[in-house]
């Protein structure tokens, strides 16, 4: 089994954006990270990442020293592969997945194929508007101190895990793109005390 995910942005950031964003790993790929171990339920175990950046002039004074496209290869726990690529310069939002299975090929198509213009928050509105709803359901139950509180899928194991290949990125970059290999511990869920711990009464 494998994986292929396309991400470009849209539209191009503010200078005073790129100022505080980090870097393309730290603002756009540890999103297609998180999604795709979480979609695929299969952490990774080393990873390759080139970035780069346009020669022109024009490109170089856009980016303001802040790369403009990244490729990273993963290796997941199950044997599968995977290969993200991102980039900040496009005429609209793109977000294209695949992942080929031994009996056939799952595939997340853009919606807004050839129209130009559209931007990130239009192609996610309706993701945004389920995100925040699930939020809130989750806010109200903790606060109801029910024993489903926790949402299933937030864990301190998931969070370090996300930094650590941020991490690893920059570091096989760093290193002219050489595999760097990596150890997430197993951690359990966060509990309903971490989150919104009990009052003495």
């Amino acid at each position: 089994m494998g994986a292929t995910l396309v991400s470009r942005d849209y539209p191009y950031p503010l200078p005073s954006y790129l100022a505080v964003s980090g870097n393309i790993f730290k603002d756009c790929v540890v999103h297609d990270l998180d999604y795709l171990t979480w979609l695929l339920d299969d952490p990774c175990i080393s990873l390759r990442a080139h970035a780069s950046t346009g020669d022109s002039a024009a490109a170089v004074a856009r980016a303001c020293g802040m790369w403009e496209y990244s490729e990273v290869h993963l290796v997941l726990r199950s044997g599968a592969t995977a290969t993200l690529v991102n980039g900040r310069v496009s005429s609209s939002y793109e977000h294209r997945l695949d992942i080929y299975c031994e009996e056939g090929l799952v595939r997340v198509t853009n919606p807004h194929e050839g129209t130009e213009g559209v931007a990130f928050f239009t192609r996610f509105a309706a993701s945004y508007r389920a995100q925040l709803a699930a939020f809130r359901s989750g806010v109200r139950a903790v606060l109801a101190g029910g024993p489903d509180c926790a949402a299933p899928n937030l864990s301190l194991q998931r969070t370090l895990h996300l930094e650590e290949l941020v991490l690893a990125c920059e570091a096989s970059v760093a290193r002219g793109g050489i595999s760097v290999l990596i150890s997430p511990e197993e951690i359990g869920p966060i509990s309903c005390d971490e989150i919104a711990p009990k009052r003495a009464s």
